[in-house]
């Protein structure tokens, strides 16, 4: 393939290869460009800078999760395994080995790539969208009780996303099934359970 040829779309796959490749830490723009055969000016040609790539990468990588979750959380019975199931889905991002360096390098990019406010919004809305439906279809039976199921849900969000914070930096001793235990409990009395 031609230096000047290669697609926006070939590039994030190729970036995708290199991180699946390298794995997820010191992550190189400069490795994408050796990887897809290209130079820096066709890569800037499809992107602005560094930070539009990994803004790509991110989203990706939440729509990804966000299939993932919302699959594991519509075979829930009813909204409180629902909301049970989100959050040790959302938090096994921590717990399990395999996705702990991809969890820390999507984690770190929220704080890395300024400007990019709409774009973390977005990401967080598609992971936090399975949530919400469960909240709000359990105040609809009565199972659940919220004033403000968007509110309620961002904040077991942002509560869960320090809880995953912590486990990535070892800040906790806590045992994490317990953890994640005690975040579904504290969660559901929060939601009227």
């Amino acid at each position: 393939m031609a230096a000047d040829a290669i697609s926006r779309d070939e590039l994030i796959a190729t970036a995708w290869q290199v991180l699946e490749r390298t794995g997820f830490e010191g992550f190189k723009v400069a490795s994408v460009m050796r990887a897809a055969g290209t130079s820096a000016l066709a890569f800037y040609r499809h992107f602005e800078s560094k930070d539009e790539l990994l803004v790509e990468l991110l989203l990706d990588e939440s729509r990804r999760g966000a299939a993932r979750i919302d699959r594991l959380v519509e075979a829930a019975q009813g909204a409180s395994e629902a909301v049970r199931d989100w959050v040790a889905a959302t938090t096994s991002a921590a717990t399990m080995p395999k996705l702990q360096a991809r969890t820390r390098f999507f984690a770190s990019l929220t704080q890395r790539i300024d400007g990019h406010h709409d774009a973390i919004a977005e990401s967080r809305s598609m992971l936090r969208r399975s949530l919400l439906s469960a909240i709000e279809a359990g105040c609809r039976t009565g199972e659940l009780t919220s004033r403000d199921p968007l509110g309620d849900a961002v904040r077991i969000q942002t509560f869960c996303g320090g809880v995953i914070n912590d486990l990535l930096q070892s800040r906790t001793s806590e045992d994490p099934a317990a953890l994640v235990g005690g975040i579904q409990e504290f969660s559901l009395r929060a939601l009227g359970m």
